[in-house]
């Protein structure tokens, strides 16, 4: 079913812990460059096999970085462009960006700039027929911060936990998408899969 998005420019909204990133790479089409923010080279490794990492975090700990791709100060927005257009030029035709997470940057360099960083990669995705997926972390944010984010975006994705009869359980919203033949859609994480509750669809 998340095969039959079309859409370019996806953001995955959920709070932490809802299986954001496997819903990403349930998106992926052709090579993956990954920026990781909140993740290391190693973590976004046990989870996919990325063609490029852009590694934001392994020098925040004050380590040099081994990745090919890495960024000096893991907020210097500039640089992750640079980074991103670089890697993209090495893959084959058909790439997927995804950004792990907005978060820390919205909270670090407030709404404005991210904004603008956005719509620069936007414009990089279409130009370059690139997928961009960014995900962003829910109640981190003023309700206005996810409102702004969302209309950049094509397609949202919002992933939500509930507690029903004292189990947790995920749902996915599609909101609008799929011309309303699917909604909200319960899921679970199975060895690092998104697996799809049939009897909800």
């Amino acid at each position: 079913m998340l095969k039959e998005l079309e859409q370019n420019n996806i953001l995955l909204l959920g709070e932490p812990e809802t299986g954001k990133e496997y819903f990403g790479k349930e998106l992926i089409k052709g090579d993956l460059i990954y920026v990781g923010i909140d993740k290391s080279p190693q973590e976004i490794r046990s989870l996919f096999k990325p063609k490029f990492i852009i590694d934001c975090y392994t020098e925040r700990l004050g380590v040099k970085s081994s990745e090919k791709y890495h960024i000096s100060y893991a907020y210097d927005l500039d640089e992750i462009i640079r980074n991103i257009f670089m890697a993209r030029e090495e893959t084959k035709k058909n790439t997927t960006v995804i950004i792990d997470s907005l978060s820390p940057l919205i909270v670090t360099l407030g709404l404005v700039s991210v904004y603008r960083f956005l719509q620069r990669l936007f414009a990089i995705g279409r130009e370059k027929n690139a997928r961009i997926i960014i995900l962003l972390h829910k109640g981190m944010h003023k309700d206005e911060v996810e409102v702004s984010i969302r209309h950049l975006a094509e397609a949202t994705l919002f992933l939500e936990r509930d507690v029903e009869m004292g189990e947790e359980i995920f749902y996915v919203d599609f909101g609008k998408l799929y011309s309303g033949n699917y909604k909200r859609i319960k899921y679970r994480i199975d060895n690092n899969n998104v697996i799809f509750d049939k009897f909800t669809i």
